[in-house]
């Protein structure tokens, strides 16, 4: 249920932080107050210290590494394998191909084999984990000033499954950051439960049941299948997780110049809704209904609470109340957290990414406001 192995996994969380989502109800965790120590985090991951091992993939028959009957079946079929009674082993029939294969094993007991996979199969080490999460910590740190905590840590399953959160506090810095007042939850399996992930969700993981709800039930920002390009998508994941933190520095600065360019009702009605819009159909008839429509919705979504009173007549406000209305009248589809893809989008700006209206007033917004664009002649 909770698949915490005792004597061989551990698991640290924080219970007191109110990121975390849940005490520590499983009463099999080590329990901080605030924040968990890095060397505590590195020791838990395997490591350091007396417990540390990596996890290694081993020619089949490697030092009296055995495979299990179902580890094999899973592999190969049954056409290749025959399963003997006796202490549960595999004898392969002589046409087998068994160089394809490897074994996955944990270097602290290489008898205990994690899982059977192709020599393709690309081994993620804990160490990505930490990686990947530093590199979080860091670009909030330095874009941001503000100070990440590490809210649980561990490993599941006898080690097979390998986790870290984060946790990304209300903090004022933060204002327009997508994962503001959520969770990072970080995971990697080594028996294919799932590929490297990190997931943005409103708790912690703890165990196993936290571990399938908060990443295997999850939309994933980062997704690194157990291949041999793992190597080069770490490097992108690395950018991506960056990114959601210097993707909101670069947004405030956008805001603030926008902000100060004013946009009186009769442009934003005319001129920045026809860039948005096209040209109004001059034919009675459907065409000319869904424009007057959308064009009315648009009008509504400015003055509407979303959009406060005092950013109305400012060309962030006519950002915000096209955006506005085109995230409210559809569904983000892929199941991503709609606010990180928002800003995504956003500041990529890509007229190809599922937000054409956003990015047809940006365009109308560069000409109509080339001095908010020059990065070097404006400074925040």
């Amino acid at each position: 249920m909770h698949e915490i192995h005792d004597n061989i996994d551990r698991v640290v969380i924080v219970t007191g932080h109110p990121l975390s989502g849940m005490g520590n109800w499983h009463r099999k965790g080590t329990v901080y107050d605030s924040s968990i120590p890095w060397p505590v985090v590195l020791e838990t991951l395997g490591m350091d210290g007396d417990q540390a091992f990596t996890v290694e993939k081993l020619p089949i028959w490697h030092g009296g590494n055995r495979p299990t009957t179902a580890e094999l079946k899973d592999a190969f079929g049954w056409s290749y394998a025959q399963s003997f009674s006796q202490r549960g082993w595999v004898v392969l029939k002589a046409d087998a191909q068994v160089e394809a294969f490897r074994a996955v094993a944990n270097t602290a007991d290489l008898n205990d084999t994690f899982d059977c996979v192709s020599a393709t199969y690309e081994v993620i080490q804990n160490d990505t984990l930490t990686d990947l999460a530093e590199v979080f910590i860091e670009a909030a740190q330095v874009e941001r000033g503000v100070t990440i905590p590490i809210l649980s840590a561990g490993t599941l399953r006898a080690r097979r499954l390998a986790f870290l959160s984060l946790g990304l506090p209300n903090d004022d810095a933060l204002d327009g950051l997508p994962a503001r007042g959520q969770a990072l939850n970080l995971g990697t399996s080594h028996d294919r439960t799932n590929p490297l992930m990190a997931c943005l969700a409103s708790t912690i993981v703890v165990c196993g049941n936290t571990y399938r709800a908060n990443l295997l039930g999850r939309p994933a920002e980062v997704q690194i299948r157990h291949t041999a390009s793992a190597p080069m998508r770490v490097e992108l994941a690395r950018m991506v997780l960056r990114d959601m933190i210097g993707a909101a520095t670069e947004l405030d600065g956008q805001i603030h110049r926008l902000l100060n360019e004013e946009l009186p009702s009769q442009l934003f009605g005319k001129h920045a809704l026809e860039a948005v819009l096209g040209e109004r159909p001059a034919d009675q008839g459907r065409g000319r209904t869904m424009y007057d429509t959308r064009r009315s919705d648009i009008i509504d979504e400015m003055m509407s609470p979303r959009v406060p009173a005092e950013y109305r007549n400012t060309a962030w406000g006519g950002l915000m109340a096209v955006q506005g209305w085109e995230q409210h009248s559809r569904t983000q589809r892929g199941g991503r957290h709609r606010a990180a893809v928002a800003v995504e989008k956003l500041v990529a700006n890509r007229a190809a990414d599922g937000y054409p209206a956003a990015h047809k007033y940006m365009e109308w917004a560069r000409d109509q406001y080339p001095q908010a664009f020059n990065l070097e002649a404006v400074t925040v």
